[in-house]
């Protein structure tokens, strides 16, 4: 039972350790983006922002936090679908896939491949039983 409590308060130390360094982490999130995606290179970060009913188009407009900054990706009936399923929060790619033809009415139209991941957070990852 010692080595269970030792044990146990050596992972509490860690856990205290790694909140105290994540918390000297923190950045302030401002959605407002000076960058805006070009679609030359993937991109790829934290969802932190959607908004929706933007600029003359009545467009959505999906926020994302990278390392370079916030990057404002354009919606498109393509996004628009693929990012309905996706939470704010999640960590994000997104990949410019060309253009392609609509086989029904033989328009073209620009493709995305998105993929995501929950983050997860301090509190999913601490599971303590007593």
């Amino acid at each position: 039972c010692k080595a269970y409590k030792s044990n146990l308060n050596y992972h509490i130390l860690i856990i205290k350790k790694e909140r105290s360094i994540m918390s000297e982490q923190w950045k302030e999130v401002n959605a407002e983006s000076s960058i805006t995606w070009d679609k030359k290179a993937p991109v790829q970060g934290l969802l932190i922002e959607k908004k929706e009913h933007v600029g003359d188009n009545d467009s959505s407009l999906y926020i994302i936090e990278t390392a370079d900054g916030n990057v404002s990706v354009w919606g498109s009936a393509v996004l628009d679908n693929k990012f309905s399923l996706i939470k704010v929060g999640s960590e994000v790619k997104v990949e410019f896939d060309g253009k392609k033809k609509n086989p029904k009415n033989g328009r073209e139209y620009n493709d995305y491949k998105v993929f995501s991941r929950e983050v997860a957070t301090p509190d999913d990852e601490l599971d303590i039983e007593f």
